[in-house]
C-alpha cells in the first residue's frame, strides 16, 4: 500500500493554474503530486471537521486546490499558503494513474439526452428531485469564499451556471465517514450497485481510491468521537451535466435510499477539474 496525502490548499494570493503547474514541473520527480485539481464548489457540505472545511468565521472557506501525493508537497512549493487542510490513507500498490484512468474513461463517454446541456438545458429546468434523498438536485450548498449565512445554491443551479462554461470532465472528492460496522456493507451495496449500474450509465467510475484513513489535520482538535474519516476516492465524471443526470436516475434513487441512509456518517463531496500538468 502506498501511503497517499489530499491536500486541499487555499494561497494567499490568486494563483493561475498555469501558474502551479509550472512549480509543480520544477520540483524533484519524488515530490510532485501524482494528481491536481482546481476546487469549485461543495455538491454536498460536510457536517464533520466542518471548521476545518468550511473555516470558523462568518466566511466559507474558498479553497483553491486539491493536490494529491506526498506528505510535504505543499511546502515544496514555495507559495504562501492562506488556509490548508489535508488527510492521508492508503492507495493499493498497483493502482493505476488518475490521468491514465481519466483518458481511458473519456473514450467511452456516454452521449446524455436532450435536455440535459448547456445549449438546451429544459429538461434539466424541468426536473423534480425527490426530498428523501441524501444528494438530488436540489440539494443546497454555499459557494466557496462566501457568507456563511447565505442559503446557497442547489445542485441544479450550479449545474446550469458551471456547465454553461465548463462542459468537460470533473472530479469529485469524496471523503466518506460510516457508521459503526457499517463500511462493508456500503462498499459492497452503494459502491457495487453504481459500477454495475448508474456508473457506466453516466460514465462516472473512480480514478483513485484510498482506504484505511490514518490521520487527518484537524484530527487531533477535533477529537475521534466528533470525527472520523474512513476513506478518500476521486470520482470522475464526463462532466457535471452527466452528474446532475444522474442524480436524476430512478436507479441512484434507489441507491441512495437503500444504502446510504443508516450506513453514511458523512460523505461530503467537492467539485474539482483536472489541471493538466504538460
Amino acid at each position: 500500500m502506498a501511503v497517499t496525502t489530499f491536500h486541499l490548499i487555499s494561497f494567499a494570493r490568486p494563483t493561475e493554474p498555469e501558474v502551479l503547474a509550472s512549480k509543480i514541473r520544477n520540483l524533484n520527480p519524488h515530490s510532485q503530486p501524482t494528481w491536481v485539481g482546481k476546487v469549485h464548489h461543495w455538491l454536498l457540505e460536510p457536517h464533520l471537521s466542518t471548521d476545518a472545511l468550511t473555516g470558523t468565521g462568518k466566511i466559507m472557506t474558498k479553497w483553491d486546490y486539491l493536490l494529491v501525493g506526498p506528505k510535504d508537497v505543499p511546502d515544496q512549493l514555495g507559495l504562501e499558503i492562506a488556509s490548508s487542510w489535508s488527510i492521508t490513507a492508503n492507495v493499493a500498490d498497483d493502482a493505476r494513474k488518475p490521468e491514465v484512468v481519466s483518458e481511458q474513461l473519456l473514450a467511452r463517454k456516454p452521449d446524455l439526452p436532450a435536455g440535459w446541456s448547456a445549449k438546451d438545458p429544459s429538461n434539466l429546468e424541468a426536473s423534480s428531485a425527490p426530498d428523501d434523498l441524501k444528494l438530488s438536485l436540489n440539494t443546497r450548498s454555499r459557494v466557496l469564499g462566501s457568507q456563511k449565512d447565505m442559503d446557497g445554491v442547489t445542485v441544479k443551479r450550479f449545474t446550469q451556471d458551471f456547465g454553461s462554461s465548463n462542459p468537460g470532465p470533473i472530479v469529485v472528492l469524496n471523503l466518506l465517514s460510516y457508521a459503526a460496522g457499517k463500511r462493508m456493507a456500503y462498499l459492497g451495496g452503494y459502491v457495487a450497485g453504481f459500477g454495475r449500474t448508474v456508473g457506466p450509465k453516466y460514465g462516472g467510475d473512480a480514478i483513485l481510491f484510498a482506504s484505511d484513513t490514518t490521520s487527518w489535520s484537524s484530527k487531533l482538535e477535533e477529537g475521534s468521537k466528533d470525527s472520523h474519516w474512513e476513506d478518500v476516492a476521486l470520482v470522475w465524471y464526463p462532466s457535471i451535466w452527466h452528474f446532475a443526470k444522474m442524480l436524476d436516475d430512478a436507479d441512484y434513487a434507489r441507491l441512495d435510499r437503500e444504502f446510504k441512509t443508516g450506513s453514511l456518517e458523512d460523505n461530503p463531496l467537492l467539485c474539482c477539474t483536472e489541471v493538466k500538468m504538460v
